[in-house]
């Protein structure tokens, strides 16, 4: 009987570090975004991953501090252009009925339509050390059974690709410029913030827990040989996104330029910093 209690709690102490992996991770950033294959046609396959995450409202130092995941979405789509169309995203998320199971390690998506063409099967483990995903990958046309999702990566080593990072923000302040092997750019953002920093007036009592916004799509295109247009938010349903264009530093270490008056947006200078590897996180708990 002894042995039977301590291996119940054995595989309860395993079910709740799965658990625990699952929903808390110190660098969510790692998994949001963009993660794309070749569909051997000249396009390309993949999926943006979005996630929004919670920390205490006392937290001063988001470095290495487990944020609690509460929302996970994924993107799936495959493109033979520049970028994706508006339309051509299938969209999943984890809640109930979302069509997505997620356990921290593996990704599960399994959509049957009433044509076999759209049909979505998505089977993938997640590599933490490696950062890739690996498994099976259907959608539509693209049948092929095993496939490996990596961040694009291009031939040609652009300035512009990186991880930058805009110190006056608490929202749209950290940008992730990558280039495909096609030569094409993309983009996605994170809104992080240090909440135990933010100061509110008199009388007004801060929520329990901040949110953090990790992989919103963003559109990036090279216009001139140092500048770049970006538009973040891109594809948000709702209002809206927030474009702007820079010119980058001739040590490739700044992009400068302004944000343009708009809906949701005032006008305004804006620099972004590059920062060293692909996360933000400490260029803002340490501003």
């Amino acid at each position: 009987m002894r042995i039977r209690l301590e291996l119940c709690f054995v595989l309860l102490g395993i079910s709740s570090t799965l658990a625990l992996t699952a929903y808390q991770r110190s660098y969510p950033e790692k998994l949001a975004g963009r993660w794309e294959a070749s569909d051997g046609q000249g396009g390309v396959v993949g999926m943006n991953i979005l996630v929004t995450a919670t920390v205490a409202s006392s937290t001063t130092d988001l470095v290495d501090v487990p944020q609690k995941t509460e929302d996970f979405e994924i993107l799936v789509y495959q493109r033979s252009g520049s970028d994706v169309k508006p339309l051509g995203f299938n969209f999943f998320t984890t809640s109930p009925d979302g069509g997505a199971a997620w356990d921290g390690r593996h990704l599960r998506i399994a959509l049957a339509q009433k044509s076999s063409s759209a049909d979505i099967h998505v089977n993938l483990a997640w590599d933490d050390t490696a950062r890739l995903w690996t498994g099976t990958f259907e959608r539509g046309t693209f049948k092929r059974r095993a496939i490996t999702l990596r961040r694009p990566v291009g031939r040609e080593n652009s300035l512009f690709v990186g991880t930058w990072f805009e110190s006056s923000g608490l929202m749209n302040n950290c940008l992730h410029i990558a280039q495909a092997e096609d030569g094409t750019f993309t983009g996605w953002g994170d809104d992080i913030q240090v909440p135990g920093r933010i100061r509110y007036a008199n009388g007004i009592r801060p929520p329990e827990r901040a949110t953090e916004h990790y992989g919103e799509i963003a559109k990036v295109e090279v216009t001139e040989p140092d500048h770049i247009e970006v538009e973040l938010r891109a594809y948000t349903p709702t209002c809206c996104s927030h474009p702007f264009t820079t010119a980058i530093s001739r040590d490739g270490n700044t992009l400068v330029g302004d944000w343009p008056g708009g809906p949701n947006q005032a006008p305004r200078p804006v620099k972004w910093t590059r920062v060293q590897g692909d996360s933000c996180i400490s260029s803002a708990s340490h501003r």
